[in-house]
């Protein structure tokens, strides 16, 4: 069997539940699954604490375990986990009925969590500054945990600046996000959620 095709079967066991036989031990590689979805299940929670705070622990873990399952890290660099878990948790059943604002909630931290980590090469970009973004659900208010109301009736509209390295969602007009995309759509994550 090829290097690559171990590899393979390696990364498809550790999110099944049965371990292939050539694999090894079925006992000992349980213990290395649980130690990957954990490690996994770390990064989501610290990527997003809001959903996580939302959902409640045990169904986070759950909805959790459910996307590590069929989003299987591709990359050694845990940063980038989570990318699609804003629409994964668009596609789980009852979401749109109970908490449709949760997937863009999700997206909002995940973007967050990404600008924590990045920054800017090109002068012509503010340093603080890094996304863009649209929901029909006051995503700020709900992220920093204030009473709001929950009627997607309008659109707000947001930027994600950091100032010392603290990433933070901000309201803004529409004319000013609709300047920031255009100005800085080279880099700027122009998202309607």
């Amino acid at each position: 069997m090829s290097f690559e095709l171990t590899q393979r079967r390696w990364l498809l066991a550790l999110s099944a539940e049965v371990t292939p036989e050539p694999l090894g031990n079925p006992k000992a590689f349980s213990i290395y699954r649980n130690n990957y979805q954990q490690n996994l299940l770390a990064v989501l929670a610290r990527c997003f604490p809001v959903c996580q705070s939302l959902m409640g622990e045990e169904c986070f873990v759950q909805v959790g375990l459910r996307y590590i399952a069929s989003n299987p890290s591709r990359s050694t660099w845990l940063q980038t986990y989570g990318a699609g878990f804003a629409l994964f948790l668009s596609g789980l059943p009852g979401m749109k009925e109970y908490t449709p604002y949760m997937p863009d909630v999700a997206h909002a931290e995940y973007l967050l969590y990404q600008a924590y980590y990045e920054s800017s090469q090109d002068a012509s970009i503010p340093d603080n500054a890094f996304y863009t973004l649209c929901s029909p659900y006051p995503i700020h208010q709900i992220i920093a945990g204030e009473e709001c109301s929950l009627d997607a009736g309008q659109k707000y509209y947001f930027v994600i600046e950091r100032a010392e390295f603290k990433p933070e969602i901000k309201s803004i007009n529409k004319a000013r996000f609709e300047h920031m995309a255009a100005r800085y759509s080279q880099w700027s994550e122009v998202t309607d959620v």
